[in-house]
């Protein structure tokens, strides 16, 4: 039955289809076919023009029935290509799911099964209010985010080189400081010296996430123009007009309200006149009816904080101007969300 078929029950009255909502049971199968197909390094063993099943059951140690079931429904999801019996990558998967390249994206699948648990969870936390897993606390955040931000800092180049440009980095804008807040892989921060190599970046995070930042700078040839600050945006005291850009990139969310209108007021003074703070995170319409994503996110901070949330254009723009910020405009970054731009 197709989504926009009718049934018609006896007393004639015409419903729609279920099929959305059918389709919607099912709609954790990619996911774990995906990360046991990532389990199985079933997309590096292709890269390597491995290509008959009985050679990829043998490299990979799956059976032979349901290796080609699994296979097959990789192709169906534009993962993997088959002809006349032999499979092979997609550019998509050979960029991003062959392990050890540079732009390897697997770490998020490796996370999969212990998400899938916790939102399994889902009711307990919505009569409870309590987080099934705290993520925000340092502790937590030390041990959880490592392997996340190794994979987002690939999602997110994209993103972060377009916000870069958009903000006239490196052409009309240069020689900058940038604080870089709670900055994980450094992602946002490397996208602008990136794009303007008379920039420096301070880095803003706990002492173990910011390992990974370096390694990430060492790798991007920009390891000489980061500096560090190793601790909670929420204690770590900043000087009085230093900065000329802030980048919030995907911490609000977990922050939530209280602490990001805090952290903003705290910000404020250690702009300099003329500067500029982004914020990159999940955000959906004013109504909160989309984009599904954002939506989606919300309820993942209520399993995973205790005042975590994704919040509006609107909600951004009154709590930065109640900071004393001015101008507040959102900006296509060609990613799920705009970034909110405020100036001093």
């Amino acid at each position: 039955m197709s989504p926009k078929e009718k049934l018609v029950e006896p007393k004639g009255e015409v419903l729609p289809s279920p099929q959305k909502i059918l389709d919607m049971v099912f709609g954790f199968t990619p996911t774990v076919a995906l990360a046991t197909a990532v389990r199985l390094d079933v997309f590096t063993v292709l890269s390597q023009g491995v290509s008959t099943v009985p050679e990829l059951s043998k490299a990979t140690g799956a059976g032979l029935r349901g290796l080609v079931m699994l296979l097959d429904f990789l192709v169906s999801l534009g993962l993997v290509e088959k002809q006349s019996g032999r499979y092979s990558v997609t550019p998509e998967s050979e960029s991003y799911l062959v392990r050890g390249k540079d732009t390897y994206v697997g770490g998020f699948l490796d996370l999969a099964p212990g998400m899938m648990q916790d939102w399994l969870r889902l009711g307990d936390t919505l009569k409870t209010g309590e987080p099934v897993r705290r993520v925000e606390t340092q502790d937590a955040s030390e041990e959880f985010f490592p392997p996340l931000i190794r994979a987002l800092y690939v999602a997110n180049m994209g993103a972060a080189r377009n916000l870069a440009r958009k903000l006239g980095i490196g052409t009309r804008w240069r020689g900058l400081r940038i604080l870089d807040v709670a900055a994980g892989s450094g992602v946002f921060g490397i996208g602008a010296l990136l794009e303007d190599p008379s920039s420096t970046v301070t880095a803003l995070d706990y002492p173990r996430i910011l390992n990974v930042t370096r390694e990430f700078a060492a790798k991007a040839g920009v390891e000489d123009r980061l500096s560090y600050l190793e601790g909670s945006l929420r204690e770590v005291p900043l000087e009085d007009n230093t900065f000329d850009l802030a980048l919030l990139g995907n911490i609000c969310h977990s922050e939530g309200e209280d602490a990001s209108r805090e952290f903003f007021r705290k910000l404020q003074p250690a702009m300099r006149a003329g500067g500029k703070v982004a914020v990159i995170d999940m955000v959906p319409n004013e109504e909160r009816t989309g984009p599904p994503f954002p939506l989606l996110f919300a309820l993942n901070m209520l399993l995973h904080t205790r005042q975590g949330g994704t919040f509006t254009q609107g909600e951004y723009t009154r709590w930065l101007q109640e900071a004393g910020f001015k101008k507040v405009e959102a900006v296509d970054i060609r990613s799920h969300s705009p970034a909110i731009v405020a100036s001093k």
